[in-house]
């Protein structure tokens, strides 16, 4: 019995211990550690939503990101990236990009050989990490089937960079049933330091309307 009572108050204890990792959302605070806040935008048709993650936790905020050009997949053409890095012919270095805050180290997307979808060759699904000067791979990280790197940006201290993941999917509609499905976006956010190693992962909007997203990093 006396076996019984502690096995239960054990328990107790996790339950209590994971519940209070959670947010308002259900979302476990992975990445409570992480630096500074980061702020992610949402466009689908015009309307913009705007998120805030601090301590691994996700909230509205009427501050939106400021990011460069170059490091938005929807404000550079699809099939241009960090091509400056090339050097891996397995590498198609298409979509976003971006260069660390102290200048040091590069995070862009590619597609590796034989990873292109069919018809949507330019979509990428993996993420690097370049050393700036001598242009050396220094990590990477493939990411799942179906879901696309869509911006970048990178931590005021440089040893992390987060990315926002945007996945397709076929919406069913009354339009659906007569062969022209609805296509929606999620979107979710991913940190990586800078071996590659995940340290959080958070859903940012469900799937909705297709958008785009940028991302900033701010202390």
């Amino acid at each position: 019995m006396r076996l019984q009572i502690v096995l239960f108050a054990l328990a107790i204890t996790a339950c209590s211990d994971e519940l209070a990792k959670r947010d308002h959302s259900g979302h476990t605070s992975e990445g409570a550690e992480l630096p500074g806040v980061l702020r992610v935008s949402i466009s689908r048709g015009g309307i913009v939503e705007n998120f805030a993650i601090e301590r691994g936790r996700l909230s509205a905020t009427s501050d939106a990101p400021n990011a460069p050009k170059h490091a938005v997949a929807a404000q550079i053409a699809g099939e241009r990236g960090a091509t400056f890095l090339s050097g891996n012919v397995k590498m198609h270095l298409v979509g976003p990009y971006a260069m660390s805050v102290n200048q040091s180290l590069v995070a862009a997307s590619y597609v590796q050989e034989g990873n292109q979808r069919s018809g949507a060759p330019f979509l990428p699904t993996a993420i690097g990490i370049w050393e700036n000067t001598t242009r050396k791979l220094l990590a990477s990280a493939e990411g799942d089937s179906g879901w696309y790197i869509d911006s970048i940006g990178w931590s005021p201290d440089s040893n992390y960079v987060a990315v926002v993941k945007k996945k397709e999917t076929r919406a069913m509609s009354l339009l659906g049933l007569f062969g022209h499905p609805a296509t929606e976006n999620e979107f979710h956010l991913v940190v990586y330091d800078t071996a590659g190693r995940q340290m959080m992962h958070i859903p940012v909007s469900s799937s909705g309307a297709v958008g785009w997203s940028k991302t900033e990093w701010t202390p």
